[in-house]
């Protein structure tokens, strides 16, 4: 049970960093272009 654990652990560590980097980035570009239509209207 601990060893599906620790392996399943891992497997989160090295697949969540990549796929949460990419949605910060994505919800970063998607806020300054909903900031920048709110500036330029």
């Amino acid at each position: 049970m601990k060893l599906i654990t620790l392996i399943n652990n891992g497997c989160a560590n090295l697949f969540f960093p990549p796929v949460l980097h990419f949605i910060s980035k994505q919800l970063t570009r998607f806020i300054s272009k909903k900031t920048k239509e709110k500036l330029s209207s």
